[in-house]
């Protein structure tokens, strides 16, 4: 099944080539196109290629990547998260997202410290970076909790788009 870890409600995995349709889901929520817009993945075949190229490339070339979130009930993914290193960044930076009927119900911030707190004893980061819209208070929120300090505003290259920066060390 290839579990990272899990807490009270989740169980944290590697996602998988199957995944695709979750994926698809997830990318084309209404709140993800809100927050983060469109990552141009329209069908299965585009979610199959996002998932080759981007995630399941991440966990070749980093040992880190994003993870599923399934619910521990009945293995449902319902979001995802985890960390990236992105172009011409060199500090990698957590990042989030949830099916609209599980958002604020806690799962993301449940998930991103049981995903931090493996990070922090698995591998040899120091610091991890977030990055939050201007607009997305609730992720704001959440990475507060996380105990990320704020850095600054700047143009996000990648997402071209005004972000909150965030860091947190440990």
């Amino acid at each position: 099944m290839n579990e990272i870890t899990q807490s009270a409600r989740l169980r944290i995995r590697l996602f998988r080539k199957n995944d695709a349709p979750f994926l698809l889901e997830l990318l084309n929520s209404p709140e993800w196109l809100a927050m983060l817009e469109s990552r141009h993945v329209k069908t299965i075949r585009d979610a199959k290629h996002y998932l080759k190229h981007f995630i399941l490339k991440d966990y070749e070339q980093r040992q880190y990547g994003f993870y599923v979130l399934t619910l521990l009930e009945n293995q449902c993914p319902i979001g995802l998260c985890g960390i990236t290193l992105r172009k011409n960044h060199t500090i990698p930076d957590l990042g989030f997202g949830i099916l609209p009927a599980y958002a604020g119900q806690g799962f993301i911030l449940e998930a991103a410290s049981v995903i931090l707190n493996y990070i922090k004893e698995s591998l040899p980061l120091k610091t991890v970076d977030a990055f939050a819209t201007i607009r997305n208070i609730a992720s704001q929120r959440i990475l507060e909790k996380l105990d990320f300090k704020l850095q600054r505003e700047i143009f996000h290259s990648t997402f071209q788009v005004w972000v909150k920066h965030y860091q947190l060390k440990w």
